[in-house]
C-alpha cells in the first residue's frame, strides 16, 4: 500500500485538481495524500472538497525557493515550473525506508483503480518524450546516460524512501554538499526552457540502481484529455469508456478543447475499438 500520495498544485488548476483529489482518493490506496499549494492559497484549496487530500503550503520549502530564484535571475518565469519539481523530490523521503511513496501530478486523473505493487515489484508507467538537455545534466550529477527505451515523464512516479534518500545521498557525496538540491538547480542550463526533470533524472537514477526491484509497465495513459473530450465537466459521461483503453488521463492547462479533425477521428478509433 502507498505511503503518501504527493501532489502540487496552484490556483490555475484547482478546478481540474478537485476532480483530480475525488478520483484519486478513490482509486489509488493510500495512508495519507498531501496537496502542496502556495502559501496565500492554502485557504482556499481547504475550502474545497479534495477528498482525503491535507492541504499543506509550500512556504515550508522556502530555503529551496530562495536558491532557485537566485539561480534563475531575470529567467524568473520559469520558477513555478521548477519550484513544484523540488517540492515532489523533497516530499518522497517522508516515512520509514520500506514505505512506498507516491508523485501524482494534480492535473492527471485515474480512470479506474491503480496499484503500483505487484508480486514485489514497483511499477512504472512510462512516456515517450525525450529532451536531450535533461539527459546533459543527469550525466553530469549522477554519470548515467539514458537507459530506458520510454520516458519517465508519465505523470506520476513510485519511489520507496530508501531510494530517493540513496539518490540524494549520492548526489551531497559527489558534490561534498548537505544540500542536493543546491548542486542540482547550479547546474540547470536557465537559458533552455526546460533544464530538468525530476522524472527523468530520478527515474534514470531508480532503474540503474534497483532494476531488479521495478517493472517498466507498458499499461496506458493519455496525455491530451481535453482534445479527446473536451473540458474535465465531461469525464462523468466518459469515464466507463476510458477506463477500458487507459489507467488515467491528463487534463493539462496548455491542452486545448478545440478538436481538428484529425483527434475527432481518434476519439472514434479509440472508443469503438
Amino acid at each position: 500500500m502507498i505511503n503518501k500520495v504527493i501532489s502540487v498544485c496552484t490556483i490555475r488548476d484547482i478546478e481540474t485538481f478537485q476532480l483530480t483529489a475525488q478520483w484519486v482518493s478513490k482509486f489509488i490506496h493510500a495512508t495519507k495524500y498531501v496537496v502542496v499549494v502556495p502559501h496565500p492559497e492554502v485557504d482556499i484549496f481547504k475550502s474545497k472538497d479534495l477528498g482525503k487530500y491535507t492541504v499543506v503550503s509550500e512556504d515550508i520549502y522556502s530555503q529551496i525557493a530562495d536558491y532557485l530564484n537566485e539561480k534563475l535571475g531575470k529567467n524568473h518565469n520559469r520558477f513555478g515550473w521548477y519550484f513544484q519539481q523540488f517540492i515532489k523530490l523533497s516530499e518522497l523521503d517522508d516515512g520509514s525506508d520500506n514505505a512506498l511513496n507516491l508523485i501524482w501530478d494534480a492535473d492527471t486523473i485515474p480512470m479506474k483503480e491503480i496499484n503500483f505493487e505487484k508480486n514485489g515489484k514497483i511499477y512504472f508507467f512510462q512516456g515517450r518524450e525525450y529532451n536531450k538537455q535533461y539527459f546533459i545534466l543527469i550525466k553530469e550529477l549522477l554519470n548515467l546516460s539514458k537507459i530506458s527505451r520510454g520516458s519517465f515523464i508519465a505523470q506520476n512516479m513510485p519511489c520507496k524512501v530508501s531510494w530517493i534518500k540513496e539518490f540524494k545521498k549520492e548526489i551531497q557525496t559527489k558534490f561534498k554538499n548537505k544540500n542536493w538540491y543546491e548542486e542540482i538547480i547550479k547546474r540547470i542550463d536557465v537559458n533552455h526552457g526546460a533544464g530538468f526533470s525530476e522524472y527523468e533524472t530520478l527515474g534514470t537514477f531508480l532503474l540503474e540502481n534497483y532494476s531488479e526491484d521495478i517493472i517498466l509497465s507498458k499499461a496506458k495513459w493519455y496525455r491530451g484529455g481535453k482534445k479527446l473530450i473536451g473540458g474535465i465537466e465531461n469525464l462523468p459521461d466518459n469515464q466507463k469508456w476510458l477506463s477500458k483503453k487507459y489507467h488515467y488521463v491528463a487534463f493539462e492547462h496548455w491542452d486545448s478543447k478545440h478538436k481538428n479533425i484529425k483527434h475527432i477521428l481518434k476519439k472514434i478509433l479509440i472508443r469503438y475499438t
